[in-house]
């Protein structure tokens, strides 16, 4: 989150030497990890160029995965998962991203929100954590649409 502070910073300086305001959302989508579908994301990781071994690995990884519950001395039986990815695993946030891109590409290529120059930084992300930086609620209003779906 060091490098989305980074940008605020230089988004409030930049915006204060032109004369805008800067509005700033944070957004941390709720249990993010857990809700990814596996089939959705390998389809995305295939189409962002992993494939081959490297994506069968990854595949394999995910592939017939389960878990069990244990309550006080009690084991469940094994219970079938079909999304969610490992929180805290160093993969995990790469293969967030690769999840989400598309939304925040869509943003980038609508143009709205801050700028550095010509570069885009209307919503810099950490795995599941983004930063939204506009110079007005009607941009604001129109990123967010684009995020929710809208």
């Amino acid at each position: 989150m060091i490098f989305a502070a980074f940008l605020a910073s230089e988004a409030i300086i930049q915006s204060s030497e032109d004369d805008q305001e800067v509005l700033l959302l944070t957004l941390d989508a709720e249990k993010a990890f857990d809700k990814l579908e596996h089939e959705i994301l390998f389809n995305k990781v295939y189409h962002y160029g992993i494939d081959g071994d490297m994506w069968i690995l990854l595949r394999n990884m995910y592939r017939e995965m389960s878990i069990r519950i244990k309550w006080d001395d009690l084991v469940s039986d094994k219970i079938s998962v079909n999304q969610g990815i490992q929180q805290g695993a160093k993969l995990s946030t790469s293969l967030y991203k690769c999840y989400n891109n598309a939304i925040l590409d869509s943003v980038t290529e609508s143009g709205l929100g801050c700028h550095m120059g010509t570069i885009g930084i209307a919503t810099p992300t950490c795995a599941d954590d983004i930063l939204v930086l506009a110079n007005s609620e009607c941009e604001l209003q129109g990123i967010m649409d684009i995020i929710c779906g809208d």
